[in-house]
This record gives structure tokens, sequence and C-alpha cells, in this order.
């Protein structure tokens, strides 16, 4: 399991989180990121509506997140297609509640099943 070295957020007209990682894991330094545009999903088709997991690459796919779970330290983001666990354990408290604060405007249609304790 990868641990997030730290994460960015933002809240525009898309609302983005970033995880960075060590280099050399699995999503390395470009990291993980979870982006969602409500102003322009009405041109999407209903099935592509919602957070996604944003890849350099060009897809025909779209991954949507339909659930995040929290346990302890440990985050997991299930998609359409698989599931992303994570380690929070190096963030701090503030960092942790700017992540959720984020995820809570990136629901907010409740699109995603959440579960955190």
């Amino acid at each position: 399991m990868d641990r997030v070295n730290f994460i960015h957020t933002e809240i525009g007209t898309d609302i983005v989180i970033s995880l960075s990682f060590d280099e050399g894991t699995e999503f390395g330094v470009d990291g993980f990121t979870l982006i969602r545009t409500p102003k322009f999903e009405f041109a999407l088709f209903p099935h592509e509506r919602g957070a996604c997991i944003n890849w350099d690459e060009e897809t025909d796919t779209r991954e949507i997140i339909t659930e995040i779970n929290q346990v302890g330290n440990e985050i997991t983001f299930v998609s359409n297609m698989k599931p992303y666990q994570f380690d929070l354990s190096r963030l701090g408290k503030n960092e942790i509640n700017q992540l959720w604060a984020t995820i809570d405007k990136i629901n907010f249609d409740g699109s995603i099943k959440i579960n955190h304790t």
C-alpha cells in the first residue's frame, strides 16, 4: 500500500484532490488525482458523471469513483473498475480535514458512498 506524503486540493471550476507519493511507488511522484467539473457534467452521459480518476493518457473509459472508505489511517477509493488503497499516516489532522472537506464538495450530489471513522 502506497503511503501518501502530502495532498493538494483545489475548489474552483474543477474540484481536485491530488495525493502525492514517493518516487518508485505504484503512482510515483505524479500521484493519484480525482477531478470533478460540475459546471460541464450536463454534457456527459449520466453514467459518465461524477468524480473521476484523472490519468494522463487518453482513454475512452472514465474511471468514476463510487465509494470512499477510511478506517484509521487507511483510505480506499473504489471506482467502477477497481479499488485503490492508501496509507494516510504521514498526513496531519489539518491535511486529513482538508481532504474530507474537499471530498464533501466533490460529493455534492451524494453520488459517492462515504464511510469514514
